[in-house]
C-alpha cells in the first residue's frame, strides 16, 4: 500500500504494466468516496476478488460535484482512510473531472463501479458509458459490484434533517 500523495500516474501505470506482465489482473475503482461507509468497503472487497491488485482513484476536491459544502472530507483524508482498508493496494488522487485519463494510463483489466451504475441512464454523473468505452478500448471490462446500494449523499441529508 502506497501513500496517495507520493505516487504519480506514470509510476502507477508502470506498476500496472509490470503486474500484467507477471500474469496478474489489475482492478481500478474510481469515485468521490466522501463520508466512507460500509457500502464502499463491500465494493472494494468484491472488486479485489477480481484481480491481484486494487487501485482506487479519488476525485480531487475541486471536481466533486455533489453539492454545496462537498466534499465533507478533503481528498488527502479520504485517501488516507481508503489506504487503511485491507483490500486496497494503491490510492491515487485524480485531479481531472473524469476517470478516463486514469483508465487510459493504467489500462486496468477490470473497472469496478458500485450498483448505482448498473443502469447507464440512471448514472447521475453521466460518465459511466464513457468510462466503460475507455476500459473496453484497452481490452478490459466494466464490473458492477453487487450488494445493497448505499449513498454518502443520502446519509448526509439524513443527518442534516435531524439538525434543528
Amino acid at each position: 500500500m502506497q501513500n496517495a500523495n507520493n505516487i504519480s500516474l506514470e509510476t502507477l501505470a508502470d506498476v500496472c504494466k509490470r503486474e500484467r506482465q507477471r500474469g496478474f489482473r489489475t482492478v481500478l475503482s474510481h469515485g468521490c468516496f466522501d463520508l466512507l461507509h460500509v457500502g464502499h468497503l463491500r465494493h472494494f472487497m468484491e472488486a479485489k476478488q477480481h484481480g491481484a491488485m486494487l487501485i482506487v482513484s479519488l476525485t480531487s476536491d475541486r471536481f466533486v460535484g455533489k453539492g454545496p459544502g462537498r466534499p465533507l472530507v478533503d481528498a488527502e483524508a479520504r485517501a488516507e482512510l481508503i489506504e487503511a482498508l485491507g483490500p486496497v493496494d494503491w490510492v491515487y488522487i485524480n485531479d481531472h473531472p473524469s476517470s478516463v485519463p486514469v483508465i487510459e494510463a493504467l489500462k486496468p483489466d477490470i473497472y469496478a463501479k458500485g450498483p448505482d451504475y448498473a443502469v447507464a441512464e440512471d448514472d447521475e454523473s453521466g460518465k459511466i458509458t464513457e468510462e466503460r468505452l475507455a476500459v473496453e478500448k484497452h481490452g478490459g471490462r466494466l464490473l458492477i459490484t453487487g450488494g445493497i446500494k448505499f449513498s454518502s449523499t443520502t446519509l448526509i441529508n439524513r443527518v442534516k434533517d435531524l439538525l434543528p
